[in-house]
């Protein structure tokens, strides 16, 4: 049914489990998965003024994300990780890449957790599934 499936990951418990059920779904039928990690920069604000530690905090991030990439292509095999895809990019807005990108990379669903590392995000500005739910028309299966 679902030809290629986009998962975004950020290391919690819960993005693995999602990882691994879009994994079963699409090699049930052959399709294709679609790997992205969101690195979200911390931008120059009135808390943060020292450019130097917020590049230092930012590389860290971009270095966690290839990482994490390596270690989803470990989790799930030679084989599906040859017919898969791993993406990493850089954004403020994670919501909004993960529905960009399952429009780019033409997705037919979007298997994702539903909640991440940002928990403290979460009380303030909504979680990141509830945005992809709420942005896209793709069918978007939330994995507790």
């Amino acid at each position: 049914m679902y030809k290629k499936v986009l998962v975004p990951v950020d290391g919690s418990e819960r993005s693995l489990k999602a990882l691994d059920c879009a994994s079963a779904l699409t090699g049930q039928n052959g399709g294709k998965l679609v790997v992205l990690h969101v690195v979200k920069y911390i931008k120059e604000t009135h808390l943060f003024e020292v450019p130097d530690i917020m590049e230092e905090i930012n590389k860290g991030r971009e270095i966690f994300g290839e990482k994490l990439l390596e270690e989803m292509k470990a989790r799930l095999g030679p084989a599906v990780s040859a017919n898969g895809q791993f993406l990493k990019v850089i954004s403020q807005f994670p919501a909004e890449v993960i529905v960009n990108t399952a429009k780019q990379e033409s997705c037919d669903a979007i298997v994702m957790g539903a909640r991440g590392l940002g928990k403290a995000e979460t009380l303030f500005l909504g979680s990141v599934s509830a945005s992809v739910l709420n942005m896209t028309d793709l069918p978007v299966l939330i994995v507790k």
